[in-house]
C-alpha cells in the first residue's frame, strides 16, 4: 500500500485526472434502507492522495460511477446522469429517462467522448452524445448477470456484474477481492481486502491502483506493475 486517504462517507468510485492532477472519489452518504435523501457528495484528492475538498461538489442522493470526458465529469446517481465543470466545481447539468428516475451505477466515456450509463429500472444501457440523451440498447439480464461495472474501449462496451466478469482488473464487493482478468477471461486473485471494494482506478504511468472501500469509509492506493503479472 502507498497511501490511505480517510474521511469519507461510502466511497464508491475513483476517476484521475491527469491534466489536473487529481482524484475525484464519488460519496454514497447512507445508502440503503433508512438513508439520508440527498447527503452524497464527490471529493477532490491530491495526486498523493491527501484530501483537497472532502465535499467539493454535494447535493447527490447516491453518487457512484465516474468518468471524465470532453474537459467535464459526469457522475451516474441514482436519478440523473450528472455532468460538472470540475474547473469550476459546479453541476451543469443533469440527464435522466422521460419517464422518471432511471437507477443509474456506473458510466464510462469512449476515445470519441460519448458517455454511456446504465439505468438499472429500465435494463437499458442510455448514452449522453453530442449533448443528446437517449436510449442506447437494452440488456438481457438475465445472460449478462446484473452490471456493475463498465468500461469503453475503441470498439467495445464491457460490462462487468455481479454474475459475470469483464475487463482487466475487477473488484469483487461481495468479496473483497481484487482481480486480474486476462484476455481470454482467465481471473486470477491479486489480493483480498474487506467487503465494499468498489469501483476502482488504475493510474498507468504510476502503476497505481486506487481502490475506494465503500464499508471502511476510505480510499486506498496500492503500487501494482501490470506488466509482471
Amino acid at each position: 500500500m502507498v497511501w490511505e486517504a480517510t474521511g469519507f462517507t461510502a466511497p464508491e468510485s475513483v476517476v484521475f485526472d491527469a491534466g489536473r492532477r487529481q482524484f475525484y472519489v464519488s460519496n454514497m452518504g447512507t445508502w440503503g434502507q433508512g438513508s439520508t435523501p440527498d447527503d452524497g457528495f464527490i471529493s477532490r484528492l491530491g495526486a498523493d492522495g491527501r484530501v483537497l475538498d472532502l465535499r467539493w461538489v454535494t447535493g447527490f442522493d447516491s453518487p457512484k460511477g465516474l468518468a471524465l470526458t470532453n474537459g467535464r465529469l459526469y457522475v451516474a446517481d441514482d436519478a440523473d446522469l450528472v455532468e460538472i465543470d470540475p474547473g469550476a466545481g459546479v453541476i451543469v447539468a443533469r440527464y435522466k429517462p422521460d419517464d422518471g428516475p432511471g437507477g443509474f451505477n456506473d458510466c464510462t466515456a469512449d476515445a470519441q467522448g460519448t458517455v454511456y450509463v446504465f439505468s438499472r429500472r429500465r435494463s437499458t444501457m442510455f448514452r449522453l452524445r453530442a449533448g443528446r440523451f437517449e436510449p442506447w440498447t437494452k440488456v438481457d439480464t438475465s445472460k449478462t448477470g446484473w452490471p456493475n461495472g463498465l468500461l469503453a474501449e475503441r470498439d467495445r462496451l464491457l460490462l462487468g456484474s455481479w454474475v459475470v466478469r469483464g475487463g482487466y482488473t475487477v473488484t469483487d464487493w461481495v468479496t473483497g477481492d481484487v482481480l486480474r482478468v486476462s484476455a481470454d477471461g482467465v481471473p486470477t486473485r491479486l489480493l483480498t481486502l474487506r467487503q465494499g471494494a468498489a469501483d476502482h482506478v488504475y493510474v498507468v504511468d504510476q502503476r497505481l491502483l486506487v481502490v475506494p472501500l465503500v464499508r471502511d469509509h476510505v480510499v486506498r492506493a496500492y503500487r501494482w506493475n501490470a506488466a509482471t503479472r
